[in-house]
């Protein structure tokens, strides 16, 4: 069916398709993994001890140390050539995207790149939570 609409209207976009173009935007990944986080894992975000042992084990683990530093220069990348602003993304404030986007990611130019250890952080324990609980390969 969803083969049929893309044949039938010549893209996936319903409506105008010059506001509506397909991009690249790798930063959603990073959104998502911190907001993944901070919905599933409450309880150890507001513990202190655990981000005391992450930094511990990252400190004293090279392996994981490479991880973050390469995880974080993905995300630098990422959000320096890949973050784009939605023309309506600021001019709709129905929705809750343009608080976030207005009232953090608009107050300074260099909030995008200081949520990037926090995206790290929140893939890696995403990942150390999966792996706890189903093998490497699942």
């Amino acid at each position: 069916m969803f083969c049929v609409c893309v044949v039938w209207n010549g893209s996936i976009v319903l409506g105008d398709k010059s506001h509506h173009q397909a991009c690249l935007h790798l930063p959603q990944l990073l959104y998502f993994a911190l907001f993944a986080f901070g919905f599933s894992a409450v309880p150890v975000a507001m513990d202190l001890r655990a981000l005391r042992v992450f930094l511990v084990r990252l400190l004293y683990r090279p392996t994981r140390l490479l991880v973050f530093v390469g995880l974080s220069a993905f995300g630098f990348l990422a959000v320096h050539h890949y973050t784009y602003e939605h023309p309506y993304l600021l001019a709709d404030n129905r929705h809750y995207t343009f608080y976030v986007w207005k009232d953090i990611f608009k107050r300074s130019p260099a909030v995008p790149y200081l949520l990037v250890p926090a995206y790290s952080f929140a893939i890696m324990h995403g990942v150390h939570q999966l792996l706890k609980l189903q093998s490497f390969l699942w």
